[in-house]
């Protein structure tokens, strides 16, 4: 019987946070961008890369200052999820320390999802990446750039690690839960004075 009193009342709390709070709403009930807005969030020397992986194909939106591609990318959705799980594990502390890093698959995922738009990342230096529901859980920092000599890195082989290409030499990356998220971060970026 409260039903009804208690709705009004969180609409009511969710209308007074987006007059109040502007920022912080749009990051808990994200805003859809223009094409246009979304280009205007990032520099020349800056793109934003979404991937949205299908049933039999993926896609990868890549946006620039000067305009959005979308790129196909040939992937295998349970390949790819038992890909990206693989790299994420071998970072994750077990109870017996680090496991072996499977360099070939942290490659085989730069392949899959960065060969293809290596192009389209010219000039890049900060990647603003938006994961769909396959990739959140995959440091994106640690795909490998070159086919590596070693199909896995032992946790003791520091000179390796040291030398690996990693992905993260290329680009600062940052990852983004939406893409109307880095527009309310900018904004208050803004309100504090401090830079993004």
């Amino acid at each position: 019987s409260d039903l009804p009193a208690m709705e009004s009342r969180l609409t009511a709390l969710d209308q007074d946070i987006a007059q109040r709070f502007p920022e912080y709403a749009e990051l808990i009930r994200p805003a859809i961008l223009s094409s246009n807005q979304t280009q205007a969030l990032v520099h020349a020397d800056q793109a934003i890369v979404s991937w949205f992986i299908g049933k039999e194909a993926g896609w990868a939106v890549v946006v620039r200052d000067t305009g959005t591609k979308v790129v196909r990318l040939k992937v295998d959705p349970l390949t790819l999820h038992r890909t990206v799980s693989a790299v994420r594990k071998s970072v994750d502390l077990g109870p017996a320390g680090f496991v072996v890093f499977p360099a070939q698959k942290a490659y085989e995922l730069y392949e899959a999802l960065i060969k293809p738009i290596a192009g389209e990342l010219a000039g890049v230096k900060t990647l603003y990446v938006v994961p769909d529901s396959t990739l959140p859980s995959l440091p994106l920092s640690l795909l490998l750039t070159r086919k590596p000599s070693k199909s896995v890195i032992n946790p003791g082989d520091t000179s390796t690690f040291a030398s690996a290409p990693w992905l993260i030499r290329n680009y600062a990356i940052s990852v983004l839960p939406t893409v109307s998220s880095l527009r309310a971060l900018q904004q208050l970026s803004k309100t504090a004075d401090a830079p993004l």
